[in-house]
Parts: structure tokens; C-alpha cells; sequence
């Protein structure tokens, strides 16, 4: 079965995207620096 290119994404769509996965690096960055925080915190 020959693969064929998929279609380029509207480029408002890739935009999107390309914030939307900014966005989620973003929040997990901030988690993980939270979880470290807190474990910091709680160590005697």
C-alpha cells in the first residue's frame, strides 16, 4: 500500500497548535517545578 503525504494543516490551525503545545509545556514545566518545591519544602 503506497503511503501518501498527508495534506498541509491550515496554517491558522498550525498556529494554534503551535501555541496550544507551548502552552502545555508551559503547565508541565510549572508542575514539575511545584512538585520539586514542595518535596524541597517537606524534607526535614
Amino acid at each position: 500500500m503506497a503511503h501518501r503525504r498527508r495534506k498541509r494543516l491550515d496554517p491558522v490551525v498550525e498556529r494554534q497548535l503551535k501555541v496550544a503545545i507551548q502552552w502545555i509545556g508551559l503547565t508541565v514545566l510549572t508542575l514539575v517545578a511545584l512538585y520539586f518545591v514542595i518535596r524541597a519544602l517537606r524534607m526535614p
